[in-house]
């Protein structure tokens, strides 16, 4: 069968990131037998003109990536669903079967299916796509099956400019276990995948690092919550350490909760040494709130015990999820200018909302969103006990005085991107990108007083403005 898998993400804030997803699907359609080509549209000036020109070769069946539903700039919203459906119209005007999957397509497939008229929406893992294809189970409408074992591709040059992505930041994204213990308040990660499903390492994985070892890259963990168990972390990282597969690792997701010291040892003798938390407050209230599985004290923990290591880490906040307040929000900020020099932190302002979270619940409940409710277009929550737009530019004046501070909607800025740019274009990319934030934020302060400095700079791309 001739398949043209399409990666549609042209989203590039904070960074571009590589469709791993689309990379996987091809992989297994190959090895399955199937002729294969893969269109990533991340970098293109003319997506379209681009499919058009993909679709004059044989075609039997399109397969589109679609990641992100919206941007996450809450003054200044922009959905992504559009160019999806504009996608979909190229391919369906050549009566080729269209499916859609990917990350975005979870949050609301019923809605995708019914806009861009394709044959089906699956929500699930590459592997069982391409399991019930070869199965001839494959349906039409919305399928959901997140069944299959977790699968490491085994090239990813193969199929994508790699080199692209690299001039932004130098990771090749890992994955070692799906699904998640914790229920935050917002997240529907649970929801989907599950508390948990390990990976056993095994041969693939060997194989698929020692590719990369040595090329001056950084493999980024993606689980979520990688240090949880802790046994488990600690059995990994030796696994990986007793066969020379050091790194050096990433850790997309690690969470402040850490009572053995062996966790961190491990994890070192690995080569990982940098990692992101989403601690999401500096509060208890809003830990609380979020429905956290720590609180204050196990981060101060945390802070102390890791004082005997040289790790770095990349703290991320949220500002208005129900309960914020001018208090809290305060509190957060002071949480954030203690911590270590070393560590740089992103806050976004507001809460998207999902189906199948607690928020959800809690505001059908309320009554203030019901089942006519569109998840596909750009749904946000921000306490009324404060005012988003006061909000975020109290915030962006703090930043302004603390060059380990972003704030999300600086990241949909001219000023931002131009100064990303800049920075991979002197080589500043060394892996993981977020080290080198007080130098990106220099570069845009300089960019921004040559424009004038007026609201921190033109927004980046076709954005259409107000507050959900």
């Amino acid at each position: 069968m001739e398949v043209l898998v399409i990666a549609s993400n042209q989203a590039k804030e904070p960074y571009p990131v590589m469709p791993i997803g689309a990379v996987m699907l091809a992989d297994l359609l190959e090895k399955r037998g199937d002729n294969v080509r893969l269109l990533d549209l991340c970098f293109s000036n003319d997506p379209i003109a681009e499919i058009q020109t993909a679709l004059q070769s044989p075609t039997d069946m399109a397969l589109v990536s679609f990641r992100n539903l919206n941007n996450h700039d809450i003054l200044h919203i922009t959905s992504y669903l559009p160019k999806l459906v504009a996608i979909a119209e190229t391919i369906r005007a050549k009566n080729i079967p269209l499916y859609i999957g990917g990350a975005a397509t979870a949050i609301a497939p019923e809605e995708i299916l019914a806009r861009t008229g394709a044959d089906g929406v699956f929500v699930g893992s590459a592997k069982s796509f391409v399991n019930h294809l070869g199965a001839g189970t494959l349906q039409r409408g919305v399928m959901k099956d997140w069944n299959g074992e977790t699968y490491v591709p085994s090239n990813i040059e193969r199929w994508i400019d790699v080199n692209a992505y690299f001039k932004y930041e130098r990771m090749i994204p890992l994955r070692l276990k799906r699904g998640c213990p914790f229920k935050c308040s917002y997240c529907n990660y649970n929801a989907l995948e599950g508390a948990r499903d390990f990976i056993e390492p095994g041969d693939d994985l060997e194989k698929f690092i020692r590719q990369w070892q040595g090329r001056d890259i950084c493999f980024d963990i993606v689980d979520s919550m990688f240090n949880v168990p802790e046994q488990w972390v600690i059995d990994v990282c030796r696994w990986l350490a007793e066969r020379d597969l050091k790194g050096p690792f990433h850790i997309s997701a690690f969470t402040p909760i850490v009572k053995k010291a062996a966790t961190l040892e491990a994890m070192m003798s690995a080569g990982a040494t940098h990692g992101m938390i989403g601690a999401d407050s500096g509060c208890d209230a809003m830990l609380e709130a979020y429905n956290k599985p720590f609180r204050m004290a196990d981060i101060d923990r945390f802070l102390e015990l890791r004082r005997d290591y040289d790790f770095r880490f990349f703290w991320t906040f949220i500002i208005g999820a129900p309960g914020e307040t001018l208090k809290t929000t305060e509190e957060t900020m002071r949480f954030i200018d203690r911590l270590p020099d070393t560590d740089p932190v992103y806050i976004t302002t507001g809460v998207r909302i999902y189906p199948e979270t607690d928020l959800y619940k809690r505001l059908t409940e309320e009554g203030r969103i019901n089942e006519s409710t569109s998840t596909a277009d750009p749904l946000y929550y921000f306490s009324p006990e404060l005012d988003a737009a006061r909000t975020t530019d109290v915030l962006l004046k703090w930043a302004e005085n603390n060059q380990n501070v972003l704030i999300s909607t600086e990241t949909y800025t001219d000023a931002y991107q131009k100064a990303l740019e800049k920075a991979a274009a002197f080589g500043m990319q060394s892996p993981p990108t977020w080290r080198n934030l007080p130098v990106i934020k220099r570069i845009m302060k300089r960019y921004l007083a040559g424009q004038g400095g007026a609201n921190h700079g033109r927004r980046y791309g076709q954005v259409s403005t107000g507050a959900k």
